[in-house]
């Protein structure tokens, strides 16, 4: 076997090297054999992209955690609101008012009006809410209605002149409204149904009351005819709603009210009766 002397010559120092020629060629290929493993091992996982997957997944845990807590601020913001409306709905009430002889003596003069009183004590709470010394702007708001249809007798005159100065006495806070039932009595066909008599008869009324004593400071006459054509995307919803909650045979009993028999009632006449309740609402009526 063939030796071979090599001398390697740096700048720095000389080595002084045997190489066997068969060793060489075993190296050699024991070297290229590895190159080969290496080429074909699979190639190591690339840091740069678990490093962007961790970066990828930091973000998304912070824009959680963020998430997190506006969801959590709007949790104490809504809890602390709800605590404010617990609180307010806790809140006591204010103490009720005073009963003083003043309201006494407008409860029993009111009180003689009529012959009966289905509930005292709820037009004691009435006084007391909105009668004298309350804090109610609108104050008691009394109704009746009338159909203009004739010459007024003493009862009609005298004795309505009386009971609305009674209930409207100075200091009382309450004022009464007259329903000019001109279309009720049209309906009910008074003045052989002629509109402008009706209307005629109706003032006639009013000056009648005048001349009895009736004190006008808190009394307001309104017109059937003008309140309901002014305001009828009020007032018919509501005719509506209450003519939803009886059936014909109970309407029909109510023709009295009419001076009709009930077999004689036109189909006007049967919307009288649901037109005369729901003044009561449409004028809010205490």
């Amino acid at each position: 076997m063939s030796k071979r002397l090599e001398v390697v010559k740096t700048d720095r120092f000389s080595v002084l090297e045997v190489a066997d020629t068969a060793t060489a060629v075993a190296t050699a290929t024991a070297n290229a054999d590895a190159a080969d493993a290496i080429t074909a091992a699979p190639a190591p996982p690339d840091d740069s992209n678990n490093a962007n997957a961790n970066t990828n997944a930091n973000v998304n845990a912070t824009a959680g955690q963020e998430q997190e807590q506006k969801q959590s601020k709007k949790k104490k913001k809504k809890k602390g609101n709800s605590n404010k409306d617990s609180n307010a709905a806790a809140a006591p009430a204010a103490p009720p008012r005073e009963w003083t002889p003043e309201l006494e003596a407008d409860l029993q003069r009111i009180l003689t009006v009529g012959e009966e009183c289905i509930s005292s004590s709820e037009l004691k709470a009435l006084l007391l809410a909105k009668g004298r010394g309350s804090e109610s702007a609108a104050g008691i708001n009394l109704y009746d209605g009338f159909e203009p249809s004739g010459r007024m007798h003493i009862a009609q005159g005298v004795f309505k002149a009386m009971n609305v100065n009674k209930c409207t006495l100075e200091g009382t806070n309450s004022k009464f409204i007259f329903w000019v039932a001109d279309w009720f009595a049209l309906m009910n066909d008074k003045m052989g149904g002629d509109l402008d008599k009706i209307k005629t008869v109706g003032h006639y009324l009013i000056e009648v009351w005048k001349a009895a004593g009736m004190n006008l400071d808190h009394v307001e006459f309104k017109w059937a005819s003008e309140e309901i054509t002014d305001k009828a995307h009020i007032y018919w919803p509501i005719m509506l709603d209450v003519a939803k909650s009886f059936n014909t045979t109970r309407i029909k009993k109510c023709c009295q009210i009419m001076g009709r028999l009930e077999g004689s009632l036109t189909a006007a006449q049967v919307l009288y009766p649901l037109m005369q309740c729901t003044d009561v609402f449409f004028s809010k009526a205490d």
